[in-house]
């Protein structure tokens, strides 16, 4: 082990040592600001190399301050991000994923600034990102507003929350999963006005420890770039729980061309999941919770390079509240071109 992941690791030991009463620390905030986030070192060991050749970094830091007023009526929140070394091609270490003000009367709830643009689910259980994230379909925030609401349904004798949001966003921040290996969509073209997404995400509970969640996403707005000035897009997905087990699908039909102008901008992506609870016993002071997770995603577009597909399986032991460690695998190829293949640990520790 080299002399650099030794200090490294030393120094993650001791961030958590450190960390760990912040856990209860940060609610000296809570009369006046709600503080929390997480801090997630992170080691990688591409093929080929030994555990010795680890390449280690403090991967990023999440910072979250909430308020609410009124009895929750009014209030704001804030995500600020550091990456170290920076975040993929984007040039700043410091970044807002995301902040806005919102306001929750009894008809639903408006959020106004920079928020996560409603399409598809925002998130699977993977540290890595799947192909969707990629192409910029997921974990996105930009400048604009949301409106959504939650209508309780009872269909077929069971019960059914149906949420419903629509969002209109000025323009794009510039930053989401395509920065990262700066050959997306966003990033490479002048940038995304004038757009428009509207979900629909129905839960319905099945059982007594089973529920399925559909979504259904819609996107078309304007776009400065030299092949198309519009583009689209269409999502369905699936979540469907049950005990230990969730299974996760999402496909996306991207047609951002409405001209046809140019076929690079047409296809489609896709994600299938399984995560699995092998262990799980909350009272544990050592450890509260074993999961496997395997994570498959593919792009195909009508024309041009795809960004191909990724393998993405893993094993995250959760200790405590506040601290958990993810082994992961990654296999990422193009056109049978390897791009990724590389060993993960991630560890996150929560305050």
């Amino acid at each position: 082990m080299s002399r650099k992941m030794v200090g490294f690791f030393v120094l993650a030991v001791f961030a958590i040592s450190f960390l760990a009463p912040c856990a209860e620390a940060t609610q000296l905030f809570e009369p006046f600001l709600e503080v929390y986030g997480t801090v997630r070192p992170t080691w990688r060991v591409p093929r080929g190399r030994s555990a010795g050749q680890a390449e280690s970094q403090l991967n990023r830091i999440f910072l979250n301050i909430d308020k609410e007023f009124a009895d929750g009526k009014f209030g704001f929140h804030t995500d600020t991000r550091y990456q170290q070394e920076g975040y993929g091609t984007y040039p700043n270490e410091f970044w807002l994923e995301e902040g806005y003000f919102y306001f929750q009367p009894e008809f639903g709830k408006i959020k106004l600034g920079k928020i996560s643009t409603p399409f598809g689910f925002e998130w699977d259980h993977t540290f890595y990102g799947s192909i969707l994230y990629y192409k910029g379909f997921k974990a996105d925030p930009d400048y604009g507003l949301t409106f959504e609401r939650t209508e309780p349904l009872t269909v077929f004798g069971k019960e059914t929350d149906l949420k419903w949001t629509l969002g209109y966003f000025i323009r794009e921040d510039d930053l989401n999963g395509e920065t990262v290996i700066g050959a997306g969509f966003e990033h490479l073209s002048g940038g995304e006005r004038n757009t428009f997404v509207f979900r629909l995400n129905p839960t319905i509970k099945i059982g007594d420890n089973s529920s399925l969640k559909l979504g259904l996403s819609a996107l078309t707005g304007e776009i400065e770039a030299s092949e198309s000035d519009r583009q689209a897009a269409v999502e369905l997905d699936a979540v469907y729980n049950v005990g230990p087990l969730t299974l996760c699908g999402e496909y996306v039909f991207y047609d951002r061309a409405y001209s046809s102008k140019d076929d690079t901008l047409k296809g489609e992506c896709f994600q299938i999941e399984a995560n699995l609870d092998v262990y799980e016993d909350p009272d544990s002071k050592f450890l509260k919770k074993i999961s496997l997770n395997y994570n498959y995603s593919r792009d195909n577009p009508d024309d041009g390079q795809t960004l191909g597909q990724i393998h993405l399986p893993s094993v995250t032991f959760k200790f405590t509240d506040f601290l958990k460690t993810e082994i992961l695998y990654v296999d990422w190829s193009q056109d049978g071109v390897t791009a990724d293949r590389s060993w993960w640990m991630i560890c996150c520790v929560d305050f």
